[in-house]
C-alpha cells in the first residue's frame, strides 16, 4: 500500500487543516515509536511530498528512508501538530520540539 493512503487512515489530522495551511506535523514510526518533524508552509502539499519522496526511495533522511525501505508504509502514520499558523512560528515549534527529542529522524 503507498505510503500516503497508509498515512492518512486512521491518523490525528485536525480536521481545520486546509489546503494551503502552514503548520507542523509528524511523520511517526509505529514499530520503533520514532519521529520525523516537519515545517511547511502547505501542510497538504508537504505530506504528499514526503510520502512520494519515501515511497521512491528518495527522501532526503537516510534513516528514516532505510526504516521505511524495511518496514513499508503500513509502519508509519502522521499526526499534525499545529496548522492555521505562520510558517516562522511552525519552524520554531519543531526547533523547540527537537530540543526535547534528541532521537528524532531530524537529528541523524
Amino acid at each position: 500500500m503507498p505510503l500516503n493512503k497508509t498515512l492518512r487512515n486512521g491518523v490525528l489530522i485536525d480536521v481545520n487543516v486546509k489546503q494551503d495551511d502552514a503548520g507542523a506535523f509528524i511523520i511517526i514510526n509505529k514499530n520503533r515509536n520514532k519521529y520525523f518533524y516537519v515545517a511547511a508552509e502547505n501542510i497538504d502539499g508537504a505530506i504528499t511530498k514526503h510520502s512520494i519522496l519515501l515511497e521512491e526511495g528518495n527522501h532526503k533522511n537516510a534513516a528514516l528512508q532505510r526504516d521505511y525501505n524495511h518496514q513499508g508504509g503500513e509502519g508509519f502514520s502522521i499526526a499534525v501538530i499545529m496548522s492555521d499558523i505562520d510558517f516562522e512560528s511552525a519552524q520554531y515549534i519543531v526547533m523547540e520540539l527537537l530540543k526535547v527529542d534528541t532521537a528524532a529522524y531530524n537529528h541523524e
